[in-house]
């Protein structure tokens, strides 16, 4: 099968079916799914609008996490995006799209965020294989909602511990949903405001066996990078996605 003929094969039509302010300049939109979708915790899609409101040099196309859970039934008729708002034409497409509004997505991609067997398997603390560690910064928690809403993974035990980064509060996602998921599964949750400050990963992890998956803005990543090295993490328990590790620069979440 040809590069072409593999994305027309995963292209779907999908209307928008709702959109919502969960926190400041920070959406979330559904959008229901001709045929549904199959996918695992952890992949992203392609939103494709056939025109856009205004002109955008990077084009008419994006990728998102998806954000809900997949149906353990098989397909899944809605999926759920979440992103913060910019003056781009994309985005101001996005923002401004009545709901009813046909678009194109391509879905899934991406394997780095998908629980391997493994890890999927285990199922007690006192297991040899270590734990999973998310640590999030703003909308990057996007990458991380499908597992924690996720009946099967958060019973598992897999995920020690969720750390999620913002300047302010008013820009935090979810709060409530998230203590509520982490309280009722024992996972550690650490929100994190403010200026970056490296003791807020150090709690309740195990830095010889953890994995660190990690996902956030460029600078964001660069500096959760250099604190586990500090920490003595190695490299090869770090996992990343769409931004990996590069000169460390200031960062806003």
């Amino acid at each position: 099968m040809t590069d072409i003929a593999r994305m027309e094969n995963l292209r779907h039509r999908a209307t928008i079916t709702s959109r919502r302010e969960d926190a400041r300049d920070t959406f979330e939109v559904t959008f229901e799914v001709e045929g549904g979708l199959r996918y695992e915790a952890g992949q992203y899609l392609w939103l494709i609008f056939p025109t856009l409101i205004a002109n955008d040099p990077r084009g008419s196309r994006r990728a998102f996490s998806i954000c809900n859970p997949p149906s353990v039934e098989g397909l899944t008729r809605e999926v759920v995006i979440l992103f913060r708002n910019s003056e781009s034409g994309f985005k101001q497409t996005l923002i401004r799209a009545p709901i009813g509004e046909s678009v194109f997505i391509e879905a899934p991609f991406g394997s780095a965020f998908v629980l391997s067997p493994e890890l999927r398997s285990y199922r007690s603390p006192t297991n040899e294989q270590g734990r999973v560690v998310l640590i999030a910064g703003g909308v990057g928690i996007s990458c991380f909602l499908a597992h924690l809403r996720s009946s099967d993974i958060v019973s598992s035990h897999v995920v020690s511990a969720l750390v999620y980064f913002n300047t302010s509060l008013d820009r935090a996602c979810f709060m409530g949903e998230l203590q509520a998921i982490t309280s009722a599964s024992h996972i550690a949750f650490h929100n994190a405001l403010g200026d970056f400050k490296p003791e807020y990963i150090f709690k309740d992890i195990d830095v010889a066996r953890d994995q660190f998956f990690i996902c956030g803005p460029q600078g964001f990543v660069d500096a959760i990078y250099l604190a586990l090295l500090v920490l003595g993490v190695s490299e090869d328990r770090m996992v990343f996605e769409e931004n990996r590790p590069s000169t460390p620069t200031t960062f806003t979440v």
